[in-house]
């Protein structure tokens, strides 16, 4: 089992995690557009809407170009063997292992509070509440989510666990979640262990 990483954060890796959140400001500014684009009325505010989306396209290409550079530069194998995963491709694992430094260092349980999937208990005396999942780090967990909307159509424990989820009556955004902890506990195990990625192993 690796050790546990220090969490001081090194010079490399603060430039990847500025890279990243550069990338998602983009991301957002460009979402941002695009709805407006649907909404504009003005023939003249489409033309700048449109002139807006091809320079955010631009730009995300450039700076996930940089990070793909300084990936590189930090020199993390985890990045390589989570880009093997489907669902997650280089700027996801690379923000995983840039703002998950524990990712394969640590316990399921621990992992699964780190990004904020552990369910926990509101239960009052002899009363049992539902579960709930709280705190985490909220750009990890974003990451995560998005990446399990396309895990859950090729992963066959993840679509089943989905499926059933839904089956049972569970919002789609709550079932989601669940597979979200399933996920990332499957990716530290991987990570812990050395192996490769295996979509047929049961839900730990």
């Amino acid at each position: 089992i690796p050790d546990k990483p220090t969490l001081k954060t090194s010079p490399e890796r603060a430039l990847l995690r500025e890279l990243l959140q550069q990338r998602d400001r983009l991301v957002q500014q460009r979402d941002d557009d695009r709805r407006r684009l649907k909404q504009a009325q003005s023939a003249m505010v489409a033309i700048f809407l449109n002139t807006n989306l091809q320079h955010f396209a631009s730009q995300i290409k450039l700076v996930e170009q940089a990070i793909k550079q300084q990936a590189t530069v930090l020199n993390d194998e985890r990045i390589a063997k989570l880009d093997e995963v489907k669902g997650i491709g280089m700027v996801t694992a690379t923000k995983l292992v840039a703002l998950l430094p524990e990712l394969g260092h640590v316990e399921s349980r621990e992992i699964a509070s780190l990004v904020g999937v552990a369910p926990f208990n509101h239960d009052s005396g002899k009363s049992v509440g539902k579960r709930f999942i709280s705190g985490g780090r909220f750009e990890v967990r974003r990451a995560l989510y998005m990446a399990c909307l396309v895990a859950v159509k090729h992963n066959p424990t993840l679509k089943a666990r989905y499926e059933a989820l839904r089956g049972r009556g569970k919002l789609a955004k709550v079932a989601i979640v669940a597979c979200m902890r399933i996920f990332i506990v499957r990716l530290n195990a991987m990570l812990r262990s050395g192996t490769p990625w295996r979509d047929d192993l049961p839900q730990p």
